[in-house]
């Protein structure tokens, strides 16, 4: 259904300099720096419309933290936002501009922290994501809730989201769906780059870590979404793990949304009307958003 007819769409064997350009998603976004800032002073004005978010711990590092922003009546779904940053950038205090969006409609809202490298190794950072998410799942369940769990993550974020669908869980899986925006799943054309400098991945690893390449053990809804504005390689590597997902299980929407890029797309995910909000309305039940 997505089959893509071109050699080599994910990069592999560009020559180096050519390969760091089509994996720097900031080369087709100029002004993408205003928009990290615009994410920490959207956040900011969250807290002050909606009051500071509950904080649950899922371990002692200092970001091993769950910002929850809860809906005023009993949430029929909570959406989790795993941010991106290559693994090396970003935090959840700079993940919370959906939540007022999200919260109007009856939504729970909650952003994972997770630590950056290079303090730790990649493959830490997807136990730790796990773990919230286990973590998240029991504190409702203290409390007689069971509500539906959406990832949505964002960049090195979607990647995180989709190795958690190749994740063995101990019971049952932890979510019930994801909404994959922007993302690199499969990370083998980052050895020798200067994104793989803080990361440390051998070729090896880097495979290991490749969800595109995966076995599938959760397969939950899920919907995929990319800026129009994202180097080619993003779009196709968007496009692959489509075309892959759609072997184990419901794939919902496979968007590339009008005039957004790398970056602000995420603020589309709360918006009404928007691709990346009719996207995210795929995966939840009919009445909300």
């Amino acid at each position: 259904m997505y089959v893509m007819k071109v050699s080599d769409p994910l990069g592999h064997q560009l020559p180096l300099n050519r390969r760091e350009r089509a994996y720097s998603p900031s080369s087709l976004a100029p002004s993408y720096k205003q928009t990290l800032t615009q994410y920490r002073s959207d956040s900011q004005a969250a807290i002050a419309l909606l009051g500071q978010p509950r904080v649950l711990r899922y371990g002692p590092a200092a970001r091993e933290k769950i910002l929850l922003f809860q809906a005023t009546r009993s949430p029929g779904a909570t959406i989790v936002y795993i941010h991106g940053g290559y693994w090396q950038e970003l935090s959840a205090k700079d993940s919370l501009f959906s939540a007022p969006g999200l919260n109007a409609h009856g939504l729970d809202y909650a952003a994972v922290g997770y630590s950056l490298a290079p303090n730790v190794p990649l493959e830490y950072i997807v136990d730790q994501v796990a773990q919230a998410l286990l973590t998240l799942r029991t504190w409702y369940a203290a409390r007689g809730q069971v509500p539906k769990i959406i990832l949505v993550g964002s960049s090195a974020g979607a990647h995180l989201a989709a190795m958690l669908l190749c994740r063995i869980w101990p019971d049952s899986s932890p979510f019930q769906g994801a909404l994959l925006v922007s993302g690199i799943y499969d990370l083998q054309p980052l050895v020798g780059t200067y994104i793989n400098q803080p990361l440390h991945l051998t070729p090896h690893q880097s495979a290991q870590l490749s969800p595109l390449h995966l076995p599938i053990h959760n397969p939950v809804p899920v919907a995929i979404a990319w800026g129009e504005m994202e180097t080619t390689v993003f779009k196709y590597q968007s496009l692959a793990l489509a075309e892959r997902l759609t072997h184990y299980m419901p794939v919902t929407a496979v968007r590339s949304c009008s005039g957004r890029n790398h970056f602000d797309i995420v603020f589309d995910i709360a918006i009404p009307q928007t691709t990346l909000n009719q996207c995210l309305k795929t995966l939840l039940t009919p009445e909300k958003l």
